[in-house]
């Protein structure tokens, strides 16, 4: 665990399929967000944003990740988190028009433009909530 910064949090929501962003008590974002599918669940629980990387890659899947920030380890050298729309190496983008249901491989998605904004409002340690 790093210091936890709880004046910001992230609050997500699997059954809604949305992300929310407050500082204090004032809601900053509202965002449509899609989680894991059923055989890659997004795992709900508290956790914090253990990292971040403006382009981060899933070799396991091919996949560049825009604007990541890492919640929760999944294994040695894996770790799930919130980015936007991933682009395979190929350069087209996956699951463009899916967002709202889960489609991720645990991941919580948003938009592009979303995760750029989310990314430079939080900080390493922001306490995030995932709700069933």
């Amino acid at each position: 665990p790093l210091p936890l910064i709880t004046e910001r949090r992230i609050d997500v929501s699997i059954a809604e399929q949305r992300l929310r962003a407050y500082e204090g008590d004032m809601l900053i974002f509202d965002f449509i967000a899609s989680t894991g599918i059923a055989t890659s669940p997004t795992i709900p629980g508290t956790f914090q944003i253990l990292d971040k990387e403006e382009l981060a890659y899933a070799s396991n899947w091919d996949l560049w990740m825009p604007h990541f920030m890492g919640i929760y380890r999944t294994g040695p050298d894996f770790t799930n988190g919130i980015h936007g729309l991933p682009t395979l190496s190929s350069g087209r983008s996956l699951w463009e028009g899916y967002l709202g249901r889960p489609v991720s491989y645990g991941c919580i998605v948003i938009g592009l433009e979303e995760a750029a904004q989310l990314f430079e409002w939080t900080e390493i340690g922001t306490l995030v909530i995932i709700r069933p």
